[in-house]
């Protein structure tokens, strides 16, 4: 008799660069299955990627996610499949690298440094606990997680 589904994939909520687990039960020791993301065929990679089979059960395992790794994924057993979602919970922007204090000659430019977790994080800057506006006099610049903010002629 050709092998089947005994338990099939749930839908998986992960939180990011947790492991995400997808697994199946088919009546087979021996069988093998494949997984799919979005339609495109995974293959192992030992780190991230990585698949089991532990008897009749056979899992995906996602290491480290993050929000690329959310989508469809189908196991598929010959001419069966099966499907499920996976969210990631993003985790929230820190700041790992603080601003510096710094002294400067008057006129002289000032730049404060800082660098986040991620690079897509909306920062707000203040001084002295008004927000600050942006201009020609103070501005910012965003290089992927690297955020500097640069005050021009300071006073």
């Amino acid at each position: 008799s050709k092998p089947e589904f005994v338990r099939k994939l749930q839908d998986f909520e992960v939180k990011e660069r947790e492991c995400a687990i997808l697994e199946v039960e088919i009546s087979s020791e021996i069988a093998d299955v494949t997984w799919h993301k979005d339609g495109e065929q995974l293959k192992e990679d030992g780190e991230k990627v990585v698949f089991e089979k532990q008897g009749n059960v056979r899992k995906l395992l996602l290491r480290g996610t993050s929000v690329h790794d959310e989508g469809e994924y189908t196991c598929a057993l010959e001419d069966q499949e099966c499907t499920a979602e996976v969210t990631v919970v993003e985790l929230p922007p820190e700041i790992i690298t603080k601003m510096q204090d710094l002294t400067v000659a008057k006129g002289e430019k000032a730049t404060f440094e800082i660098e986040l977790t991620k690079g897509d994080a909306l920062v707000r800057w203040f001084k002295d606990k008004k927000e600050l506006q942006f201009s020609e006099h103070v501005q910012l610049s965003i290089d992927g997680k690297r955020q500097k903010l640069k005050v021009y002629n300071s006073e």
